[in-house]
């Protein structure tokens, strides 16, 4: 068989020889839409340049350069949420990305307003993973002011200024949380709840679901004074210690945010007659060698490939000629995994 002209491809492409040509040169500006279907039909007949096009296609897509700001560069967590945003961001098909990524150390205000003003004046969009407090949303209104759009991941932040939240519903995640703790508990008690910060917002709904389900369903057990652990192992450890310590019925413990490990070896030491149910959020390689040996009942697991899709499709709208006023709150569905399905 012949190997698929020129022409051949420009009558799978329904276009013009002219136009293959203007295409393969790349020495004058192509529609984008026109070259994605040269590409397409590239493709399909199996043309000796198919890959000269692709790249032709990419360099005729927009260029959008986007700031991310995350928290904790060491844990497991974010590092592998770094990567799924990467991935998303740089081989989408809609726009030909640069991502800058940088991340806070500590929960100043300052600290955390100041490195994502950095980030907005290179970035044709921002990102973020943010407590909510006054002085980071005054940054993110002047951002938004200044054109440039401010997209929050995983927990909200700055409701009244961001272009759009992106995460799981958290509130419907603690009620999630609450019926598992009712149900696997040992025995009617005491529940212990651990935040990250009492200024995550997504961590306040999800305390605020747990304590809504236990009082309409189950009545007979206490929710405990919420415990903030900085989402640190050795912190959580220290304080889930100390609770046993001073709690004979404690028979429970959410993690609203992070600190798993943490509260695993801990639940882990425990004798049968102290065993206590450990709900948390996670990603599912994370949580997955926790549910198998059984110190942890249950993750409520973030699809953080699914948070990058919905992104790349935020950006795209946002940064679009004529913008179109995408949703302010894109939810993401969450997995419940236990040890019965990991």
């Amino acid at each position: 068989m012949q190997r698929p002209t020129i022409a051949d491809l420009a009558a799978a492409a329904g276009v013009s020889v002219a136009t293959v040509n203007r295409v393969l040169s790349g020495s004058t500006p192509v529609r984008s839409e026109t070259v994605e279907r040269v590409s397409t039909a590239a493709n399909l007949i199996s043309f000796h340049a198919s890959g000269l096009i692709q790249s032709r296609q990419r360099n005729s897509l927009k260029a959008v350069s986007i700031g991310i700001l995350l928290q904790a560069p060491q844990d497991p967590f974010y590092q592998l949420f770094t990567d799924e945003l990467r991935i998303a961001l740089v081989n989408t098909p809609l726009f030909r990305a640069s991502v800058n990524f940088d991340y806070w150390l500590t929960h100043d205000p300052d600290e955390i307003a100041s490195r994502l003003q950095r980030l907005a004046k290179k970035a044709d969009a921002v990102a973020m993973v943010s407590p909510d407090h006054p002085l980071i949303a005054s940054a993110v209104s002047q951002i938004e002011a200044d054109g440039t759009p401010v997209f929050t991941l995983l927990s909200d932040c700055a409701p009244a200024h961001r272009t759009a939240y992106i995460g799981v519903d958290n509130r419907r995640a603690g009620r999630m949380a609450g019926w598992t703790l009712s149900h696997c508990a040992r025995e009617p008690g005491k529940i212990a709840i651990l935040v990250g910060s009492h200024r995550f917002h997504g961590h306040e709904l999800r305390e605020i679901g747990l304590r809504s389900f236990l009082r309409e369903h189950a009545p007979d057990f206490a929710v405990l004074e919420t415990l903030v652990n900085d989402e640190s192992m050795e912190k959580t450890e220290t304080l889930l210690r100390d609770l046993l310590a001073e709690t004979d019925d404690l028979v429970g413990v959410f993690l609203a945010g992070g600190g798993t490990a943490g509260a695993a070896r801990i639940t882990a030491s425990l004798p049968p007659e102290r065993r206590l149910a450990l709900v948390s959020n996670d990603a599912p390689t994370i949580a997955r060698p926790m549910l198998m040996d059984g110190s942890l009942t249950m993750t409520i697991a973030e699809r953080v490939s699914a948070i990058g899709a919905e992104l790349v499709q935020a950006v795209d709208e946002a940064t679009a000629k004529h913008k179109r006023s995408g949703p302010g709150q894109r939810f993401v569905p969450f997995d419940l995994m236990t040890s019965e399905n990991v």
